[in-house]
């Protein structure tokens, strides 16, 4: 071969290996640098996060198992406990408070008077163990979430009724969906099996749990569980996970791999 055949041939095998370097430099950038990297901040971001949340429920927690412990709300007198659950609801913590009765009837502040408890699974033992705490309600009504709070009312060692405080869940989803890492990426709510239950693209991901995403396997990183997928679009991305005290929710982090 002539030597002006052979340099443009060298030229093309040279810029191939040149190519074939800074992809296999860029993967293992990604493999040694990048993820690290990018993992502990996942789990810094939800650390502070899950801080952040468990404050707004403890919160809740706190304001309703002071108000089962006043004399009115042992006697279920609702007219003489309702000043002090409006305090509650003034203070925008809480939408509504009320009160359940044994034959599972709520009076509460909103002006609801003896109507039936939602038969939801999570109220089924509001009378035998507290707090309960919900995993965020969406309400289509308007566009909203909510976080119920429940906890027995104890008399004599016996119970004799429920407070049920309805916590509008603006600062949850807030703290959610400000999830990220340089900007990119977004944060989740699931509860314990991975079922979704905030997310800022509801109406547009195409699965309802985050475990049918996952591809290799679940892996552990201080503690937190974390995996790779690839989206609909082809794109690869990571998965971070951290559980929220008390409340069943995983609190997730969903970032670009690269």
């Amino acid at each position: 071969m002539k030597l002006k055949y052979k340099i443009p041939l060298i030229i093309t095998i040279a810029s191939i290996m040149i190519l074939v370097l800074f992809w296999s430099t860029l993967l293992n950038f990604n493999k040694n640098v990048m993820l690290p990297y990018v993992r502990s901040n996942a789990i810094d971001k939800i650390n502070a996060e899950v801080g952040a949340l468990s404050t707004v429920i403890d919160r809740g927690i706190e304001k309703i198992r002071i108000r089962t412990k006043l004399e009115a709300a042992k006697e279920m007198d609702f007219e003489s406990l309702k000043p002090v659950l409006d305090v509650a609801v003034e203070s925008g913590h809480f939408h509504k408070i009320g009160l359940v009765f044994p034959d599972r009837t709520i009076v509460d502040t909103s002006g609801l008077l003896h109507a039936q408890l939602s038969d939801r699974k999570y109220y089924k033992e509001i009378f035998r163990k507290g707090p309960i705490v919900t995993p965020p309600i969406y309400s289509a009504f308007d566009s909203s979430y909510n976080v119920v709070i429940t906890m027995p009312i104890v008399k004599n060692n016996q119970t004799v009724g429920a407070i049920i405080g309805v916590v509008p869940a603006y600062n949850v989803k807030e703290i959610i969906f400000n999830l990220s890492i340089n900007n990119a990426g977004y944060g989740f709510l699931s509860d314990i099996d991975g079922n979704i239950l905030m997310h800022p693209y509801l109406d547009e991901i195409k699965y309802t749990n985050i475990f049918e995403l996952v591809i290799g396997g679940v892996k552990k990183y201080r503690g937190y569980d974390y995996f790779k997928y690839t989206d609909e679009k082809g794109i690869d991305r990571y998965i971070f996970q951290g559980i929220l005290p008390d409340t069943g929710w995983l609190v997730g982090i969903d970032v670009p791999a690269t």
